[in-house]
């Protein structure tokens, strides 16, 4: 780890977690995903009424021991009752936690155990967070639309973020980055507290950005690109 790192509050994750689950069929929600593109999971758009998904239908062979309080299917986020009970005491802003039925193929509902009511969690907040730096692992994908990829280390402070990124929501995404996800420290102690998702999360704090780092990104954001077309 670098030296003389200054922690952020903010804290970072790289999508992991999988199960057995898929989402419900049209008319229900559409499928495979309840997006009108996957653009809406990458770049936090809000859903639209008829985008929210009603229910989670169960592959074959899906076994309940794969639940637990956190699994992720592509873009969609799944929360067992107690971890979405968590989420709900933070400021989520217009983020959608919805309940969810599981189900089978023919409707039927399914067991979930311990892990009660599951909810299906849509992040659409969104902050302008990640200074992108060669050095931390990004490069640049999209110079048109401002995106970059990257897989840094699960480390503290592998990551360069914007202080300015701390006030607000405690949960959000970066449009820049397709495969991010950040969280307020307030919100990740509180999950480590209740050893929720800390396998599927990882949670890591980032470091404040210096006027080096800013001076080193490896390309520009281009915000406007990222929104809804009918927003543009």
């Amino acid at each position: 780890m670098r030296s003389a790192v200054t922690f952020s509050t903010i804290h970072f994750s790289q999508i992991s977690g999988k199960t057995a689950l898929k989402l419900a069929i049209y008319p229900e929600s559409p499928s495979p995903c309840p997006y009108a593109s996957m653009d809406a999971g990458f770049f936090g758009w809000p859903l639209s009424e008829d985008q929210v998904p009603t229910r989670l239908v169960a592959a074959p062979g899906f076994d309940s021991a794969a639940l637990g309080d956190v699994r992720r299917m592509e873009w969609h986020f799944i929360f067992s009752a107690r971890a979405a009970e968590t989420l709900r005491k933070f400021d989520l802003g217009c983020s959608r936690l919805t309940p969810v039925p599981l189900v089978d193929a023919d409707g039927r509902d399914l067991p979930t155990g311990d892990f009660g009511q599951l909810h299906h969690l849509h992040v659409s907040e969104r902050k302008d967070t990640l200074v992108p730096l060669t050095a931390d692992k990004f490069k640049g994908l999209n110079r048109t639309r401002g995106l970059v990829s990257g897989w840094p280390k699960t480390e503290p402070g592998v990551i360069s973020v914007e202080t300015e990124a701390e006030a607000g929501v405690d949960l959000w995404r970066d449009p820049m980055w397709n495969f991010g996800l950040f969280a307020s420290a307030r919100l990740v102690e509180a999950l480590k507290a209740a050893n929720i998702g800390v396998g599927e999360f990882e949670w890591m704090p980032a470091r404040r950005a210096t006027d080096e780092d800013r001076a080193n990104a490896i390309l520009e954001r281009q915000n406007h690109a990222t929104l809804p077309l009918d927003q543009r």
